[in-house]
């Protein structure tokens, strides 16, 4: 009987580290990942907008994560009223209200600002 006990204690501890280790190795699934972003980035009175080099729809920068850096690069040399100047990006996409109406838009998150460069544009 005393081997029984053992061996249930035994196959359920076995039972709990799997089912743990499962759930740590299906966690991370959700995890954002960094992509490059190339395009015109404009700003203009606490409005900034990105506009892919690739055609796609043009998405507002979220002002957390390396967002400062961008802006003060652009700055300083923007000629001012919201000027497009090349910029390469690294960071993700997530879904911010929209500045207009009650829905939801995909903003990029700077985490890298790799370069911003007035005499580049989209090729």
């Amino acid at each position: 009987m005393k081997n029984m006990k053992y061996l249930f204690f035994l196959s359920l501890f076995i039972t709990i580290a799997s089912c743990a280790s499962l759930m740590n190795s299906t966690k991370d699934t959700g995890a954002v990942k960094d992509k490059t972003f190339k395009g015109m980035f404009t700003y203009m009175a606490d409005a900034n907008m990105f506009f892919p080099c690739d055609g796609s729809k043009r998405m507002p920068v979220v002002m957390s994560g390396e967002y400062l850096t961008l802006e003060r690069r652009y700055t300083a040399l923007s000629k001012g009223n919201g000027e497009r100047i090349y910029t390469h990006l690294e960071g993700y996409t997530k879904e911010v209200p929209a500045m207009e109406g009650n829905s939801k838009e995909l903003a990029i998150v700077v985490t890298k600002v790799i370069e911003v460069n007035d005499g580049k544009s989209c090729e």
